[in-house]
């Protein structure tokens, strides 16, 4: 809300005259202390909500409108909307309408004090007013906290920094903010390197990387080395489109129960069936889009008569398999991996792990100062100059002279 007003004021002096004077946004500037009571707490947040939520649709009544879609400074504008678009999206991740069977009789303002829901009377009531704290009637809060356990795992953390997001490297390490992905040379020569939220999975980048790189210089690597991650059937879709083969290890399925993982399952590609370690068939399969693929059924009374079926499937309705749309594409890439060339080429994979530890221990990629998309990529594209610069002189010079490997404070 406050980077909206302050936008307008510094863009559209008009516009932000208005709002001071026909807003009402006392609880931008009210203070909770630590002796506010849980009650002012809620009705403080139950109306900072419906406050922002007002700002919103006064940016859609027809005066504002007609002003507003005549501004003449384009970029201005549409960097309103964006934050516009912020507010809205960080409201409906954070909040939400109280259920009408919800005991939410909250300390009503004095009768003096305008409702928070309706605009005040006075034209002095705008960004820059201080209010009071709440006092001891009854009034409904409107919105409540949702639970963070209901909140979306991709939501915004930061009104500054939109792009920032929480993401997990490991089942226990967290990432806030950003990670970096780097495309090099196996001599060892960084082409690429892209800032990229810190929950987007790391194969999501690779085909845009690679494909920047190839319309820069005109020619196509011959290949592209990843770990699993990169090895994914979209990936290697979309690279095998523009002539390049992805060698990378195909993901294992695990079962988080313990129980049979679909390896031990054989597909029949005549019948479209799969086959579980009793010899039955699956009799019924299902699309599943968001998951690119289908879920093949067994019987339940197959599953029910089992000798295996403690160890495959805890399901009353029997057991399941999921068959990627990328099945055949994975095969022959498990068959080539196998083969001497995809073994050695696997190996290879040391050379960006190493790239990528000088990149984030070396040269302090792992712990920025900076924050934000923006100043993360320009930091990260100077740590690929020095590196590449490096490598130059070591190429270059002889005998090769050494540097100083990690960044030292006075």
């Amino acid at each position: 809300m406050e980077k909206i007003l302050r936008h307008l004021k510094q863009t559209h002096p008009a516009l932000y005259e208005l709002a001071c004077k026909s807003l009402l946004l006392d609880t931008m500037t009210l203070q909770i202390t630590a002796e506010s009571s849980t009650s002012d707490r809620l009705l403080a947040f139950s109306k900072l909500v419906t406050q922002a939520y007002g700002l919103l649709a006064w940016f859609e009544t027809e005066e504002v409108s007609l002003l507003f879609w005549n501004w003449d400074n384009v970029p201005a504008q549409q960097k309103s909307l964006g934050l516009q678009g912020t507010l809205k999206q960080i409201l409906m991740e954070n909040s939400r309408p109280t259920h009408p069977d919800e005991d939410t009789q909250m300390p009503t303002p004095s009768s003096d004090e305008p409702s928070s829901d309706q605009p005040s009377a006075t034209e002095t009531q705008g960004p820059q007013s201080t209010a009071a704290e709440p006092e001891s009637k009854d009034v409904p809060v409107k919105h409540v906290k949702t639970p963070r356990k209901q909140r979306p795992a991709n939501r915004i953390i930061s009104a500054h920094d939109p792009h920032a997001r929480v993401g997990m490297k490991t089942r226990f390490k967290v990432i806030k903010g950003y990670k970096t992905q780097n495309l090099c040379t196996t001599s060892g020569v960084i082409l690429h390197a892209k800032v990229i939220p810190a929950t987007e999975p790391d194969g999501e980048a690779m085909y845009d990387m690679v494909h920047q790189i190839q319309s820069f210089f005109g020619i196509a690597p011959k290949g592209i080395l990843g770990d699993t991650l990169y090895g994914y059937g979209k990936q290697r879709v979309e690279l095998a489109s523009i002539g390049i083969a992805v060698t990378a290890p195909v993901a294992s399925p695990q079962n988080p129960k313990g129980l049979f993982t679909n390896t031990r399952f054989t597909y029949n590609r005549e019948k479209d069936v799969y086959v579980c370690p009793n010899h039955k068939e699956s009799v019924w399969k299902r699309g599943n889009p968001k998951q690119q693929g289908s879920q093949h059924h067994f019987s339940k009374d197959d599953c029910n008569g089992c000798p295996f079926r403690s160890q495959c499937t805890t399901s009353s309705s029997g057991r399941s398999v999921f068959h990627s749309n990328y099945y055949e594409l994975y095969e022959e890439a498990k068959a080539f991996n196998a083969t001497d060339k995809g073994k050695e080429l696997l190996k290879q994979r040391y050379l960006v792990e190493r790239k990528n530890n000088e990149m984030k221990n070396d040269c302090g990629l792992g712990t920025p100062r900076t924050r934000g998309q923006k100043s993360l990529s320009i930091k990260a594209t100077l740590v690929a100059i020095v590196i590449n610069l490096k490598s130059s002189v070591r190429r270059l010079l002889a005998p090769k002279p050494g540097f100083l490997r990690r960044v030292t404070t006075a």
